[in-house]
């Protein structure tokens, strides 16, 4: 997918930015997070991240351009992408790049911008359709990206409501505190709680794998999702309520999801999870969810839960203990995926390593049946090839 470099806005009144410094070359490959540029405002000058990874295919501002904030000044192809630039080469036009480009090589070899024709590349998407016209710092950028929030969702401190690093965190310590907050559940039900971590890898590579090939955009917690239905087909006792001062153990396995809205904690609920692809489980997660953002969350969108999930692992949440989402007899509590050192074969070996946390009522399952049932999703999840058996 072609992306844009844009010129950030870094300053509350900030207009224009100035290129210092080009850091790649034009057919260099480029990784997301790594500087691309340093630019210049009124108040200092700033290392730029790449947005995505790919290939450095065109640069739009040369070094001592002035640009005005949200702006194009680069383009990164994917690889299969720039495999097209010999077409390009010869379609379009190749100009000297700014005159500094040369003496910060360290040799005599020539720097070339490519220019070309509209035919010649991919389409590119204007910043103010490909960002949905909200203005916000790189670093605000990053940050809703890490904590999987919509910034058309936040109200901007920034000049013209740019979105600022202090909106999204501070968006993200709300979300954290909404969902861990006291709640009449806990004087509703008694708890217990089990503790599990998991190792990730071959889980991340699994989501690598589906990201690339699913038509939905696949997440953590739609794996997770899919995970826990798979467990509760086998654990049926964990997938209970209490109620009528009685068990009952559910045939219908239908997952709710934690989800934080501007002042309140919505749990609408994906239904029968079990009989759901990944995909399928994405694209009803993203349906449900923007209707609960728009405000038309429908009555059976949030009926009918069986087992909740809370995943604050995108709020840098190590790890906590949920309350249950009443009358269901049990909740999981999901934090964030760290590396930590352990134990392999007789070697310490750096892990990425998740955080889980299950609460139950103690009325509904037992401790027994609760650690059975954490042990099956910590497996699946260390090896997602069990849900295959």
């Amino acid at each position: 997918m072609t992306t844009n470099v844009i010129m950030p806005v870094l300053g509350m009144v900030q207009d224009t930015g100035k290129i210092v410094r080009w850091l790649k070359n034009i057919g260099e490959t480029v990784s997301q997070g790594e500087i691309l540029m340093e630019v210049e405002t009124d108040k200092a000058v700033q290392e730029i991240e790449a947005p995505a990874s790919g290939i450095l295919a065109q640069i739009l501002a040369q070094e001592g351009d002035e640009v005005p904030v949200t702006q194009v000044v680069a383009v990164i192809l994917t690889p299969e992408e720039y495999q097209s630039a010999p077409a390009v080469k010869e379609m379009g036009a190749i100009q000297p790049a700014s005159p500094g480009a040369e003496a910060r090589s360290g040799d005599h070899s020539t720097h070339m911008t490519l220019t070309a024709s509209p035919a010649a590349l991919p389409a590119m998407t204007p910043p103010e359709r490909r960002y949905g016209r909200v203005l916000a710092s790189p670093k605000a950028r990053r940050l809703a990206q890490e904590t999987h929030q919509d910034l058309s969702a936040l109200r901007g401190s920034g000049p013209d409501g740019a979105v600022l690093a202090r909106d999204v965190e501070s968006s993200a310590a709300k979300a954290a505190e909404l969902q861990i907050s006291p709640h009449p559940s806990w004087t509703a039900a008694p708890h217990f709680y089990l503790h599990r971590s998991a190792r990730v890898a071959h889980f991340l590579a699994w989501l690598a794998v589906l990201q690339q090939t699913s038509p939905q955009k696949i997440t953590i917690t739609d794996l997770l999702v899919l995970i826990v239905s798979r467990a509760l087909v086998k654990h049926p006792k964990s997938n209970a309520i209490w109620q009528d001062e009685k068990i009952n153990i559910l045939t219908e396995i239908n997952i709710s999801l934690a989800v934080v809205l501007e002042d309140e904690l919505v749990m609408p609920v994906i239904h029968h999870a079990d009989r759901l692809s990944a995909s399928e489980i994405a694209r009803e997660r993203t349906e449900l969810e923007t209707r609960a953002q728009s405000g038309n969350l429908r009555m059976e969108d949030s009926s009918g839960g069986t087992f909740t999930i809370s995943n604050l692992g995108m709020y840098r949440v190590d790890s906590f203990d949920a309350v249950l989402n009443g009358p269901q007899a049990a909740i999981l509590a999901v934090g964030r995926i760290t590396e930590q050192v352990i134990p392999l074969n007789g070697a310490p070996v750096i892990q990425p390593i998740l955080n889980l946390s299950v609460s139950f009522d103690p009325r509904a399952v037992s401790s027994t049946n609760g650690a059975k049932f954490l042990e099956t999703v910590a497996e699946m999840i260390e090896e997602p090839l069990m849900l295959l058996t």
